[in-house]
């Protein structure tokens, strides 16, 4: 593979960014598949969704703590019952009016579980959502391309 080849194919690959609101640090940079990590105050979160209207990135994870879920339990929310943070609120508005050209979900996990517990599980979610939503080609020169599903 040439250095253009590799270029391409970075260029080509979907693209996770993830957040989590407040303190959720410890979990949030342990994920090996999101590309960029944030933490969202209400001081930043308005950098967050700029630099998220810059990057465009094909995909993006909220990642919050839930005390009600079973130690263990991680939900996976993508509809519009989803009303947990202003964040996910502001994503979801700038996705409706196709400002944001990305995938959206928001992870759930309970507030009492050890993160080395819940990191694997998460990663696991991620992976599903972005395989679901994500279609690989092959250009005429053999080069692999992702395209994600239309909005």
């Amino acid at each position: 593979m040439t250095i253009s080849d590799a270029i391409i194919l970075a260029m080509n690959e979907p693209r996770v960014y993830g957040f989590s609101v407040g303190g959720m640090g410890r979990t949030l940079f342990q994920l090996k598949n999101i590309d960029c990590c944030y933490l969202v105050f209400s001081n930043n979160l308005d950098k967050y969704i700029e630099m998220l209207l810059h990057d465009q990135p094909q995909f993006v994870v909220g990642i919050g703590r839930n005390n009600n879920l079973s130690q263990g339990d991680i939900v996976t929310e993508n509809t519009d019952q989803e009303r947990s943070n202003l964040a996910s609120l502001k994503i979801k508005e700038l996705i409706n009016r196709k400002e944001l050209n990305s995938k959206y979900v928001f992870i759930k996990i309970p507030g009492n579980t050890s993160p080395w517990i819940l990191v694997p599980k998460i990663d696991q979610k991620i992976l599903e959502f972005v395989k679901a939503n994500t279609q690989v080609c092959y250009s005429r020169h053999g080069r692999k391309i992702y395209r994600t599903f239309p909005l």
